[in-house]
């Protein structure tokens, strides 16, 4: 991917969590030399606001910025690309991996939640994208074929919605497989 890494809160939503990213010096195989870490502490400021308690990381598919055309990739069916792969480890909290798509604007996205990350050592994933369903939460369904067309970020997102929750995970070589179009792994 092109994209940069990142991380994101809840606080436009009137929570006040605390989430920090950063490179670390390990990686999940011999062949890798760091992965990102995110480390969050998720706080809820007033107890109707949690389920819109999270925190977490990201990586842009693109190096552009959201208002082109440009800023998305199509990793639909017609692309052949299966799924997404990576590395994780954590510290054995709730992660939902997240497929930001222009085509959700109701922020019902397509997710694949890890209800414990490996807290013993790194785990390798391989997620099909029909793995990946909307929480049924918002106004309207996106069907995924559609919504896959226009994914602009993958985030790594900490998702107990438990006050006072301290989250860290580390994920290494993110990486698309299937079809014709081919990424390196990418953490940096």
């Amino acid at each position: 991917f092109d994209g940069i890494w990142c991380s994101y809160d809840d606080g436009p939503n009137g929570n006040s969590s605390v989430v920090s990213i950063a490179t670390a010096g390990i990686g999940a195989t011999s062949n890798s030399t760091q992965c990102m870490r995110g480390e969050a502490t998720l706080h809820l400021v007033a107890a109707t606001n949690s389920d819109q308690l999270f925190a977490g990381i990201a990586t842009k598919l693109t190096p552009y910025s959201n208002d082109v055309p440009q800023a998305v990739s199509d990793l639909s069916s017609t692309t052949g690309i299966k799924g997404l792969s990576f590395w994780l480890r954590g510290n054995g909290t709730k992660v939902s991996v997240v497929l930001k798509s222009f085509a959700i604007t109701n922020y019902d996205d397509y997710l694949y939640t890890i209800d414990h990350t490996p807290s013993n050592g790194w785990r390798k994933y391989n997620l099909l994208f029909t793995d990946f369903a909307q929480e049924g939460w918002g106004n309207e369904a996106v069907e995924r074929d559609t919504a896959l067309r226009l994914v602009n970020v993958i985030q790594f997102k900490f998702a107990s919605k438990l006050d006072g929750e301290h989250s860290v995970v580390y994920v290494d070589d993110v990486a698309l497989f299937g079809g014709d179009k081919h990424y390196l792994p990418h953490v940096v």
